[in-house]
């Protein structure tokens, strides 16, 4: 039983709700809100607070507007995430944008002559924390990003030929920035992110 010393917990986890309840001292329910996503940069979490008063139908008027919260404000902070990932092959360098702000400037290795990068927008296809290449040689190709096809941006140990052209048509990246960019991909997902190569 509920009494005026008990406060009541609600925890929803996606579509998950359980209900926690053991007294204490204190004279106000409590409710909190806990809504988790994989997709999300961070926790979505709404409490409220509001003085016991005794009356159960309250306890599920609260709990029907925390439901509705867990909802809509997730949605809305989804909508703001995205990942800009763009390639210029003039100058062999990348810029990676969170959220419209300007995070990383790298150089990279697009194609050497007779092989091609594409041109064109793309979303992620496939991630591949490792990553060997079947047609050349067994090349290792951590954190792989595959955006068309067999094309991807991954890590290369060829250090010193970043900032020209020396790739069979993949973006290389420095070993350190192909995982942090990786990292930033796989939390904010591969829908939310574009790559603009051009």
């Amino acid at each position: 039983m509920l009494n005026r010393s008990t406060p009541v917990i609600f925890r929803i986890s996606a579509i998950k709700v359980n209900l926690y309840h053991k007294s204490v001292r204190g004279r106000r329910w409590r409710a909190e809100l806990l809504y988790k996503s994989g997709k999300l940069r961070s926790d979505c979490v709404v409490v409220v607070a509001v003085w016991c008063c005794g009356w159960g139908s309250l306890v599920l008027r609260l709990f029907r507007v925390l439901a509705a919260l867990a909802f809509v404000a997730p949605l809305a902070t989804r909508a703001e995430a995205s990942v800009l990932v763009q390639i210029d092959r003039s100058v062999q360098r990348m810029s990676v944008s969170v959220d419209g702000v300007a995070r990383y400037n790298w150089r990279v290795s697009t194609a050497r002559r007779g092989y091609v990068t594409p041109p064109g927008s793309y979303h992620p296809q496939m991630l591949a924390r490792r990553w060997f290449s079947r047609k050349y040689y067994n090349s290792p190709m951590p954190h792989s990003i595959f955006f068309y096809g067999g094309f991807a941006i991954h890590g290369s140990y060829e250090i010193s030929q970043l900032g020209r052209p020396a790739s069979h048509g993949c973006v290389r990246l420095d070993p350190a920035n192909a995982a942090i960019l990786y990292g930033i991909v796989e939390r904010e997902g591969m829908d939310a992110t574009t790559i603009v190569i051009h």
